[in-house]
């Protein structure tokens, strides 16, 4: 449908000129940009090569294009902007994004390539290099595993031991996988001895193949190709030159990290720093010599040859500042001259922005207005509109839109043949005056804009982060009998008769505990409040038993208290809510949204809780954003039907101002009456609502904890949603309390609660989650890098110059101020604003609304953001010391930004003259590689859940998780509940363990020792054949040929799982031998021993004996030299027969 509009526009001057390849173009908004090309592309596709001055426009230019032609056809090469970050910390996004174009870019066939100033003019890889490092694999291709690690190293990938982006590879046995970035998913390569043996697209979550092919192609995974493996003479007769301008130990400085650089490129590092010295090892090419377009379009060509000049400075202030410091030669750069690469081109056309000439051309087409929400402002244009005679097509996105539009249409009395509604989606509304004809979308209407192209997309669906895998040495774990113990490693220990893999515990005093890895079920990952270190326990003593009893103890006293509240609650009458009727629906569809899986379930479970006599008690957790206020609004409508009135109790000003507006216009068609109360409000204003809500003339009011004050009186209150319930304080917690036992509260967290503890309290309280992020939200390019104010002023001024905002978070609120005076006074444009925990709170909010409404654009301040700021025009975020923050409090402040349609960054800053803890330099590593909500969600889970859990239970039992760690203590907190609800829970039979045998998982085979756990755990849950079977299957996919050892592992299972028959009474594993008792049913079965006497002759007479012991059959197997395992499981399974 996007390219039927397009036909409009085809026989226009300005689209025919641009496909004849002359004129001079106009176009004063992306959107006529997009039209114009997109339309042109359409009457005669080509090879077009847009070049826009900076990233944010080209990002939205590609969006534009994506979406009137499809994202087939055009194709993004994008570059970090700033070169001194790039050269620190590259983004693998990007990279990705580049070696995909340029691999796109080699096909001969029309397209469209939009990039910017820096990605036109850059270094890369010669054309022929390219395609020379390009592989092609196929299913019988002789070559060496070896020789395939080596080959992907040297193309750029890195090694990993799960695949889990882009650019990666993992070995494990008889098994490659990697990931190259022309396929939407990963390559699974299974080798025969050297022979390639199979083939195969794996799924990235699961881990499990997809699809058989016969041939594959792998791309290079680095912009740096390097075959010559000379040094340049130029690199020694740079540094003679320096050598004669540095002081001597300045010089030496240089040297040294001039050889290690050299040393780095032809080891085939893809450090972005390095990319200065490509041009001096190999012929380098642009982006227009893989492309060879037919037209390179220049979109304002003033822009780009002043963002050309920008780039220059900046890279020789950079290269100067490093030269002076010896750490890098000067006068290299990593790109070649603007007017060069024009003059390679075919063909040059540049767009301005203003009409100068009489000949100049533009498109004839007019903005529209945005009505957002405003229905009398849209039904007054669509009059217009009508009455000059135009035909009005409107795109919405949704049934909910349209039939909120039609609504709109029957109360402003609008009927005409001319309004066509549309269920598409339309990227942005326009006239075209010459056809009278009116384009508008759901953009434009309702505020709201859902298309995002598959920008990063393979990054999107990263794989989701299992709670052992980031098992490392050193971390702590808790074994269920012998308490906290710091986790030493795997060890393969062999033993008379058997060879086992065991956890390797170092408890107090280096005491040692191997724990088989089949018992790994009674270990777990210890999980505290962040920075915690707990404390060991000591092997042989009773303190571990001392404190589990005692948290047992302390346990039972919440749940007694837990399941007090629920039963005096359920003993209250309150009020059951009717079902729904036709208004509720129409409400739920007016929403703009699709709403998301979770939030339809998060609706209908609230509104099943709302319809019970006894009130309810309910917390809804999702991240900002994840569509919580929806959900309450949903609920409050519920109780506004049945003539109640619902209360909304925020935290702060700022956000019962930010509900308030919201609520505003969500309610606006429904006659619901909304009012806020805070202390921006006057005296007599406040008097007002209150004698309003008093009367029932208010449905909902809004407000801080100002609405628990004693004289706001409602005349029926029927609901409270309490927004984070935890930042009130003690004296409005207590009030909370008392109304949760007379009206329906529902409460919203930012802050997700284990999914253990959700299960624990069933029945207790309503824990509802949210975990679908929003589908359109860009992913956040984040980095870490050293901190230098001269990369701070750059970063702020490119965010500054799209009109965006900055957060500077500096927790040190000694010099905050100094630091805010610093930005205000070096950087041109900024409005600087500081706030922190020790402030006046009204100042804090006066700062608060200022930076809200943008008369601030760079807010200095501390760790007070990190709930309650929503501010979609702030697309950039600097956190100083990013090191001493945990990996929670470092996600939900990333999550401060990247709100809104644009590319959103992170800078975590660190002391360059600091060293790094292990555990900070990981997780800083961890919130880096995870710029999706999707993935870095679930990481941040388990120490979000730490707080979350908790909020629950309340500070003093908070104290106790410490203690034992949050999984143990869940797990005490579930027994005690049912243990005091009398629940009776049968006892899981154990199946039998067997010690003796020599199965285990060689690294060889599973390359990393997370891998090998993994196998283990699987390995336990299972309890029944089918299952093995199964898991055998998924082992040979994601490992290759089963090899011996683990054959054993996955055979002892089988008989395990068989021995633990109900036939069997007893099993007795000897040195020599086995004994397998029989249950005395089973022995007095009639003609048994027949059967059994007739399987043991078969197998081996010699080796398998039969024999009563008094009422019960038994059966021995030697183990000496013979597979006894087999012998088993062959006897067991013909019994079953």
């Amino acid at each position: 449908m996007a390219r039927k509009l397009l036909d409009s526009f085809r026989d226009q001057e300005i689209v025919q000129s641009l496909v004849k390849e002359q004129g001079t173009f106009v176009a004063n908004s992306i959107l006529e940009e997009a039209l114009v090309i997109a339309s042109a592309y359409c009457v005669k596709p080509k090879k077009y090569l847009i070049v826009k001055n900076n990233l944010y426009q080209a990002q939205r230019l590609f969006e534009y294009l994506s979406y009137f032609l499809g994202e087939t056809s055009v194709t993004s090469f994008f570059f970090d902007e700033t070169l001194r970050i790039e050269a620190l910390s590259a983004s693998k996004e990007l990279l990705s994004q580049r070696l995909d174009s340029l691999n796109m870019s080699l096909k001969e066939e029309p397209r469209i390539i939009v990039t910017h100033t820096l990605g036109y003019i850059r270094h890369l890889p010669s054309r022929d290099n390219f395609v020379k490092f390009t592989k092609v694999i196929t299913t019988g291709e002789v070559i060496s595993r070896e020789k395939l690690i080596n080959s992907l190293t040297n193309a750029g990938y890195n090694r990993v031991s799960k695949i889990s982006n882009p650019l990666e590879f993992s070995p494990r046995g008889a098994i490659i996988d990697f990931y190259s970035v022309n396929y939407e998913d990963p390559v699974r390569i299974e080798f025969f001895d050297d022979k390639i043996d199979s083939i195969r697209f794996f799924d990235i979550n699961t881990q499990r193949t997809k699809e058989v092919v016969s041939e594959v192609v792998v791309l290079p995974g680095s912009e740096f190709i390097v075959t010559n493996k000379d040094i340049p003479k130029v690199i020694d007769e740079k540094l003679k030159e320096a050598k004669t301008k540095l002081a001597a130990s300045v010089y030496d400085e240089l040297e040294f990290n001039i050889n290690k650089d050299i040393e780095s490129l032809l080891s085939g590092s893809n450090n972005p720093s390095l990319a200065k010295y490509y041009e001096l090892f190999e012929e380098v090419n642009t982006i227009s010599d893989y492309f060879k377009p037919d037209i390179c379009l220049l979109m304002d060509k003033v822009a780009i040859e002043e963002n050309f000049l920008l780039i220059e400075r900046e890279m020789f202030e950079y290269q100067e500042e490093l030269f002076w410091l010896g750490k890098s030669l000067n006068n290299l750069k990593p790109y070649k001259d603007l007017g060069k690469v024009h003059y390679r081109n075919k063909s040059n056309l540049s767009f301005k922005n203003i009409v100068e000439d009489k000949g100049d051309l533009s498109i004839d087409i007019k903005g529209v207005s945005n009505y957002q929400g405003n229905s009398k402002l849209l039904a007054e244009e669509l009059r217009n509109y009508l009455s000059d005679g135009y035909k009005v097509f409107v795109y919405l996105n949704n049934q909910n839109q349209i039939e909120t539009f039609k609504t709109i249409l029957n109360e402003n009395e609008i009927h005409s043949d001319d309004i066509k509604i549309i269920s598409e989606m339309l990227i942005e509304g326009f006239a075209v005056p010459f056809k009278k004809e009116v384009y508008l979308s759901s953009k434009e209407i309702y505020g709201v804009n859902k298309f995002t192209s598959k920008y990063f997309n393979k990054y999107k669906s990263a794989r989701e982060i299992s709670g052992y895998e980031d098992l490392n040495i050193g971390d702590y774990l808790v074994h269920d009998n012998y308490g906290i113990a710091v986790y030493k490693g795997l060890k393969t220990i062999k033993s008379y008769n058997s060879v086992k893999d065991y956890l390797h515990l170092a408890y107090k005093n280096n005491e040692s505990l191997y724990v088989p890895l089949e018992q790994f079920s009674m270990v777990r990952k210890y999980v505290g409040a962040e920075g915690r270190i707990p404390t060991l326990n000591k092997l042989g003593s009773n303190d571990w038993e001392k404190t589990k009893n005692k948290i047992k103890g302390k346990v039972k006293e919440l749940a007694i208290d837990l399941i007090s509240l629920y039963e005096k609650r359920t003993k209250k009458i309150g009020f059951a809510f009717s079902k729904d009727d036709e208004i509720q629906e129409m409400f739920e569809n007016a929403f703009v949204y699709e709403p998301t899986k979770d939030q339809k379930n998060a609706i209908k479970r609230i509104k099943e809780e709302m319809e019970k006599e006894e009130p309810a008690d309910i917390l809804l957790c999702g991240d900002v954003g994840f569509g919580k206020t929806e959900v309450a609004f949903v609920a409050a409508f519920k109780a506004i039907r049945d003539n109640k009135q619902v209360a909304i109790l925020c935290p702060t000003t700022l956000l019962s101002s930010q509900h308030y507006s919201t609520a505003i216009e969500r309610f606006e068609n429904f006659g619901v009456k909304v009012a806020l109360l805070n202390r921006f409000k006057s005296a007599k204003e406040q008097k007002e609502i209150i004698r309003d809500l008093h009367s029932g003339k208010v449905d909902i009011l809004i407000g801080t904890h100002r609405i628990l004050s004693s004289d706001v009186r409602f005349k029926d209150l029927g609901l409270l949603v309490v927004d984070e319930e935890q930042r009130f304080g003690v004296e409005h917690k207590e009030k909370i309390k008392e109304l949760k036992n007379e009206i329906d509260v529902l409460t919203l967290s930012a802050t997700p609660i284990p999914r253990t503890m959700q299960m624990a309290l069933i029945g207790i309280r309503t824990l509802i989650q949210l975990d679908t992020p929003p589908s359109s939200r860009m992913p956040i390019q984040t980095y870490v890098i050293e901190k230098d104010f001269r990369v701070i002023r750059e970063i702020i001024e490119r965010e500054l110059a799209r009109n965006g905002q900055v957060f500077y978070l500096y927790n040190k609120t000694s010099d905050i101020h100094s630091l805010a005076r610093k930005i205000e006074e070096e950087i041109s444009g900024a409005r600087v604003g500081v706030i922190h925990g020790k402030m006046d709170k009204d100042i804090i909010e006066e700062v608060s609304f200022g930076y809200y409404n943008n008369n601030i654009n760079v807010l200095v301040c501390t760790t007070i953001i990190e709930n309650g700021i929503d501010v979609a025009n702030a697309n950039t975020i600097i956190v100083e010391n990013a090191d001493k923050f945990g990996l929670s409090q470092l996600y939900q402040i990333k999550g401060r930004v990247g709100r809104g349609d644009r590319l959103a960054y992170a800078y975590l800053l660190v002391n360059p003259r600091k060293q790094m803890s292990e555990v900070a330099s990981k997780r800083l590593k961890a919130i880096k590689e995870f710029s999706e909500l999707g993935s870095g969600y679930k990481i941040a889970l388990k120490d979000l859940s730490i707080r979350g859990a908790g909020d629950i239970v309340g500070a003093k039992q908070a104290g106790f998780i410490d203690n034992i760690g949050m999984d143990l203590y869940i797990d005490l907190l579930r027994e005690a509940i049912e243990e005091e609800q009398g629940v009776i829970k049968e006892k899981e039979k154990e199946l039998v363990r067997l010690v003796q045998t020599k199965g285990y998982i060689p690294l060889t085979y599973s390359e990393s020792e997370s891998n090998k756990i993994d196998i283990y755990k699987k390995l336990e849950a299972v309890k029944d054949l089918g299952r093995l079977v199964l898991l055998r299957n998924e082992i040979a996919d994601l490992y290759g040929k089963i090899p011996n050892n683990v054959e054993l592992l996955l055979e002892k299972r089988k008989t395990e799982i068989l021995l633990s028959k109900d036939h069997i009474k007893e099993v007795r594993e000897k040195n020599e031998h086995i004994d397998i008792i029989m249950s005395e049913e089973f022995s007095n079965k009639d003609g048994i021993g027949v059967v059994l006497f007739d399987i043991v002759n078969k197998l081996d007479y010699k080796n398998i004996s039969l024999s009563f012991l008094k009422d019960n059959i038994r059966i021995r197997i030697n183990k000496k030299n013979v597979d006894w395992l087999s012998y088993i499981n062959k006897i067991l399974i013909e019994l079953e027969i």
